[in-house]
């Protein structure tokens, strides 16, 4: 049988670990060339294969990720969300696209209304941009189901400062901000999630995907992991960078 990084490998969705991506094109030159190697950690988090889940997952771009949700989950309801409309070719009998903005209140709300009977898991794959990461999940983490699964894809992307600005956004609807991310937002961000009654796990890895359990009821969360290690996601400081350039240049 498949894993799921098979089957994600097949369909080229940078979530694998070993799928070769396509050749750059419309903005997106510096993706890598090789996937990040989310599927692992999704695989040890995510129902099982079986079970007739409704997922929702922000950022649709090229189909990839949706066709790997859909052949890893036959029983399942999928959809997706993305402010590209040609998405919706991606539709089919199990999925559906729904077209607007990540940040719009009043697309988050529709979305929970044509779906009354809620999410198992929703990931944001979306704009990474942090304001846009932080209007998702108050629109939507009401609406997952008890014990449903909430992940935050790249978070690693906080760090870029100018991100909004450069032509690899175009797009996503990034005009109305000023600023850029700002990795201590995210942060913040996520230490008040983990902070959350409602929230009984927060666990991040390879300090780029952030897993977040919703409560079922009254577990006893000094028995869950609770994502210690948020702080890394603000990178390197300036002094670390400097001595670490200094020693790479006493080795040669």
């Amino acid at each position: 049988m498949p894993t799921l990084d098979d089957i994600a490998c097949k369909f080229g969705t940078d979530k694998s670990t070993l799928a070769r991506l396509p050749p750059g094109e419309n903005g997106y030159q510096s993706r890598p060339p090789r996937g990040h190697g989310y599927t692992i950690f999704y695989e040890h988090y995510m129902p099982e294969p079986s079970r007739p889940i409704r997922m929702l997952e922000i950022g649709v771009l090229d189909g990839k990720s949706l066709a790997t949700w859909n052949e890893y989950y036959p029983h399942a309801l999928i959809y997706g969300l993305d402010i590209d409309p040609t998405c919706v070719r991606f539709e089919n009998e199990r999925t559906k696209v729904f077209i607007g903005s990540q940040a719009d209140v009043a697309v988050l709300a529709d979305i929970c209304n044509q779906v009354p009977e809620g999410f198992d898991v929703i990931i944001d794959d979306g704009s990474h941009y942090v304001r846009h990461v932080i209007s998702s999940f108050g629109g939507l983490f009401g609406h997952l189901k008890p014990g449903g699964l909430y992940v935050i894809e790249d978070l690693s992307v906080a760090r870029a400062r100018d991100w909004g600005g450069t032509s690899f956004n175009r797009g996503m609807d990034l005009e109305r901000h000023t600023g850029g991310n700002d990795p201590k937002e995210m942060v913040g961000f996520l230490k008040s999630v983990r902070e959350r009654e409602d929230v009984a796990e927060l666990v991040l890895h390879l300090e780029r995907i952030c897993f977040i359990r919703k409560a079922e009821g009254t577990e006893d969360k000094s028995r869950l992991e609770r994502g210690d290690q948020l702080e890394s996601l603000l990178g390197k400081t300036l002094i670390q960078k400097i001595v670490s350039e200094c020693r790479s240049l006493l080795r040669v």
